[in-house]
């Protein structure tokens, strides 16, 4: 059995895991080749983790059986006002999808759109490198606390369902300009 050290993983627990979808190529160096080879982790501690499962083949593991799992590519996430990290309670990726995205719900309930493909811009006398994963956030149901689920429609692909503590939203991801839930449920009274 391998582990992976608290150095290279995440400072809070992992809040969700989820598969990339096999056709995604994360590592163009060596492809997953139609099998389903990474998966995601995501914590409140504002950080992404893209895990290759290949690295803990039980052959691999018996050549080098100290072997410290490190995460394929990490993603610090943060707000697009600039205000700090941004943590993550949930991450949901389509089976079919074809771009190096997904949806994720925030520890405050924002709902955000994370690419992963993108590069690091900066660095030099203005700072240190960084990049900005988050494409789009929908405020609309900040409540800070985490949103408990975040589950795609089966019926149709571009509506998305949040529940949260006292109400749960439905979400058309393709609507533009407008930043709210087509459907918020009433908040739960004790």
């Amino acid at each position: 059995m391998t582990q992976s050290s608290i150095i290279f993983s995440h400072k809070e627990f992992v809040a969700d895991i989820t598969f990339v979808p096999c056709h995604l190529n994360v590592d163009k160096r060596s492809p997953s080749e139609g099998k389903f080879t990474h998966f995601l982790s995501v914590s409140e501690d504002g950080v992404v983790n893209i895990w290759d499962s290949r690295l803990v083949d039980k052959e691999i593991l018996k050549k080098m059986p100290d072997t410290i799992w490190k995460p394929f590519l990490r993603l610090d996430i943060f707000k697009q006002d600039g205000t700090g990290e941004l943590g993550l309670s949930r991450a949901l990726v389509q089976s079919g999808q074809q771009f190096p995205t997904f949806w994720a719900a925030s520890d405050e309930g924002d709902l955000c759109l994370i690419d992963w493909s993108v590069k690091a811009v900066g660095g030099g006398d203005d700072g240190p490198k960084f990049a900005e994963y988050v494409k789009f956030t929908y405020e609309s149901e900040k409540e800070y606390r985490p949103a408990l689920a975040l589950e795609r429609s089966p019926f149709f692909p571009n509506l998305l369902l949040t529940v949260h503590n006292f109400h749960f939203s439905i979400w058309k991801t393709d609507l533009d300009n407008y930043n709210f839930p087509i459907f918020s449920s009433s908040t739960a009274i004790n």
